[in-house]
């Protein structure tokens, strides 16, 4: 996606959304022809920007999660 967004520099949500739904709708089954529908691109984009939001939620809460055992660890060590 780097590739295709160069000028931008860092790829936003909008922009990864928007590449992941006209992928998912040029490969769809259900797609007779290539005629890409604008308010279906619209759907799916809003649809892939609520996943990346989640992905990046996940993520932190993985990271806290990780720290918090981190810092229990480091506080069993001291009681030792």
């Amino acid at each position: 996606m780097e590739k295709i967004w160069k000028k931008s520099g860092k790829v936003s949500k909008e922009k990864i959304a928007f590449t992941i739904s006209i992928i998912q709708y040029l490969l769809s089954p259900n797609v007779e022809s290539i005629k890409i529908d604008d308010e279906e691109i619209r759907k799916r984009m809003k649809k892939n920007i609520v996943s990346i939001n989640l992905l990046n939620l996940f993520v932190i809460i993985r990271n806290l999660i990780i720290l918090f055992l981190f810092i229990e660890k480091i506080r069993t060590r001291r009681k030792s």
